[in-house]
């Protein structure tokens, strides 16, 4: 493969596409053009790094320890891969850009990163993101799939005041996401303009914590767990025919259930809570739709509304 590479590096060497630096007020702005190169850096203190990639099956690796970190990846092509992990700091800012292509990649780490911010936007086919992020305060997450059959993971772990948002546009998409041990944390995902996308996310061990889901299209599901939560509430909303929705709250007290399918036929809707003070709300309009509902515990609320023909709904309270 004929290697094409053009870098200007600023405050370190760079030798065969790989640049490494260990210093204060560092800055890296690279550039490369051609396929097949590769970026490795390893930064501390307050530091940026720009890094600019053209072609096909380019990689970068990138450490970072300290704070007020910025750092931009712009990857065109296919095949690329970027894996960044920061550690120990504060107000990290993090945007990766890739665009024009499939099979793309981008791995995120970030650990005790308090006021932190993720951007990430993939455009094209078959794309995957991941993040994983640990005890950390007031940490925003934010992907952006363009494109068929993407995939996206992403945890907080141990985190509180943070939010993980993800949009997926068109079909095929499918999202996890999970949040654990925290407090006063927001899950968003939205999957727009397709069919048969899938969308899995949990809360465990948290107080205040919220979960917002839209789907609009054909043979979507979204599944919706809340375990061992007070005081928070899940949000479902689909629109289109054939679709599935499910919420269960267990292990918790004055949580709050809504699920709304509108605007199509034979839709299917699952709800379950077990605690106390809990409230369930299910609306569906259409025709052929179903639900079932189940609450255990004390002081339970359900309200159901059902508007169109030939749909049905089995409701349990103990």
């Amino acid at each position: 493969m004929k290697l094409k590479c053009s870098a200007l590096v600023l405050g370190l060497g760079l030798a065969f596409g790989t640049a490494s630096a260990f210093a204060d007020a560092v800055n890296i702005s690279l550039s490369q053009n051609g396929d097949g190169n590769s970026v490795s850096a390893s930064q501390s203190g307050q530091v940026q790094a720009q890094i600019s990639q053209n072609g096909s099956a380019h990689s970068v690796l990138l450490s970072q320890t300290g704070s007020a970190n910025s750092v931009a990846i712009d990857q065109h092509g296919q095949n690329q891969s970027a894996s960044v992990t920061q550690a120990d700091g504060s107000a990290q800012t993090l945007n990766i850009w890739q665009e024009n292509g499939g099979y793309n990649s981008a791995t995120v780490w970030q650990h005790d990163n308090n006021l932190s911010s993720l951007w990430m936007h993939q455009a094209g086919w078959s794309n995957v993101a991941s993040v994983i992020q640990g005890d950390t305060v007031g940490a925003h997450v934010y992907i952006e799939q363009q494109g068929n059959n993407g995939n996206v993971g992403a945890v907080q772990a141990h985190n509180t005041n943070s939010s993980i948002q993800v949009t997926q546009r068109y079909t095929g998409q499918s999202a996890t996401m999970n949040q654990q041990d925290g407090a006063n944390n927001t899950m968003n995902a939205l999957q727009d303009g397709g069919d048969n996308n899938t969308l899995n996310m949990s809360q465990t061990n948290t107080t205040n914590s919220n979960a917002f889901v839209g789907q609009n299209g054909y043979g979507n599901s979204a599944v919706v767990r809340q375990d061992m939560v007070d005081s928070s509430s899940v949000n479902i909303s689909q629109e289109g025919s054939q679709n599935y929705a499910e919420g269960n709250q267990s292990n918790g007290s004055g949580n709050t259930l809504n699920i709304g399918q509108s605007n199509g036929g034979y839709n299917r809707a699952v709800i379950g809570q077990n605690g106390s003070s809990n409230y369930a709300n299910l609306s569906q309009s259409g025709w052929g739709n179903s639900a079932n509902m189940s609450q255990y515990g004390n002081l339970q609320v359900a309200n159901v509304a059902q508007v169109g023909n030939n749909n049905g709904v089995n409701l349990t309270q103990h």
